[in-house]
């Protein structure tokens, strides 16, 4: 248990620490961020994104209601970023849609918005795909209706919790690609198979460890903008590339340009949950603690605990002698 618990903590922190790397240079290129700031390997400000907000907004909803989720949880959940200046356009958009009436579902939204947050429902789940499926389809209909994007969810909470089952990182790989592959069949058909791209993209970085090398294959190959099927498999073939490493990981995403924000969020993510929260740099965990007053609580080990209480309920209940 206390294994498990270190690496929902470490994940938390890992996405955080991840959203921040990337925060100051989204949107540039990779060639523009090494003209500017050169090689980036610390967060460039004290600033979070929606990706650490948002992640933090459904880890709440989902301790509040014990992992139940409606679309009306997640509704009340995602309302409560109206307001913050750095949303994604789908989710911007759902917003504005949402507080006029609640209980609509869109048939459009193929960013990696659903993605990004999609890390607590894996956290507090036990491995069983066809569970996590429905719950973070559910989710992510609640902001993005498109078959990629709610693949793309899927994938991350599958080997969010792989992870924290103590799964190696082919392993993990595995178990996101088995989530993409399902959650391809839900919501309105549209984009490219985020499936295929995770295949894709791991195979195009196997053998790499130049992460100048890596930025460029997946910056001109597989994308690192904000569509679902480029930068979640691109976080992907990072987190492989770098072996779970979140210094090497991190420090591909921040420099990869494009999507910085969701790539460091999504690779650091799954290098916490890989490893735990021991393996982050000291530096890094005194950054997050002077995060946490953006961060919805302002207490990532309470968010931790509260988690982790719920995967132990949940693996009880499907198995009364643990």
């Amino acid at each position: 248990m206390q294994d498990a618990l270190n690496r929902i903590h470490g994940c938390l922190v890992g996405l955080t620490i991840g959203d921040a790397m990337g925060a100051t240079q989204e949107g540039l290129t990779p060639f523009q961020i090494r003209s500017k700031f050169g090689v980036v390997k610390d967060p460039l400000s004290l600033e979070i994104t929606d990706d650490t907000l948002l992640n933090f907004l459904i880890a709440e909803a989902l301790i509040e209601n014990q992992a139940n989720v409606t679309h009306e949880i997640i509704v009340k959940a995602i309302l409560k970023s109206a307001g913050y200046p750095r949303l994604g356009p789908s989710t911007q958009s759902s917003v504005q849609r949402l507080q006029k009436d609640p209980r609509t579902v869109p048939t459009t939204g193929d960013t990696d918005g659903a993605a990004m947050r999609a890390f607590p429902i894996g956290l507090c789940s036990p491995y069983e795909p066809e569970v996590i499926l429905e719950k973070a389809t559910t989710s992510s209909m609640v902001t993005h209706g498109a078959s990629c994007a709610i693949s793309a969810a899927v994938a991350v909470a599958c080997a969010a919790s792989a992870a924290v089952e103590g799964f190696k990182v082919e392993q993990i790989i595995d178990a996101a690609f088995e989530g993409a592959e399902l959650g391809e069949n839900f919501g309105t058909k549209s984009g490219k198979s985020v499936a295929f791209r995770i295949r894709m993209a791991e195979e195009l970085v196997k053998g790499q460890t130049d992460p100048w090398e890596i930025q460029k294959v997946l910056y001109r190959e597989i994308g690192v903008g904000p569509l679902s099927w480029e930068t979640v498999p691109s976080a992907f073939a990072i987190f492989s590339a770098s072996k779970g490493d979140i210094e090497k990981a991190l420090l591909i995403a921040a420099n990869s340009g494009g999507d910085t924000d969701t790539l460091g969020c999504i690779a650091g993510g799954l290098c916490g949950a890989k490893n735990g929260l021991s393996s982050i740099p000291k530096r890094w965990g005194r950054f997050v603690e002077k995060l946490e007053p953006q961060i919805p609580t302002g207490n990532v080990q309470k968010i931790a605990e509260g988690l982790m209480n719920i995967r132990t309920k949940l693996i009880s209940e499907k198995n009364p002698i643990y």
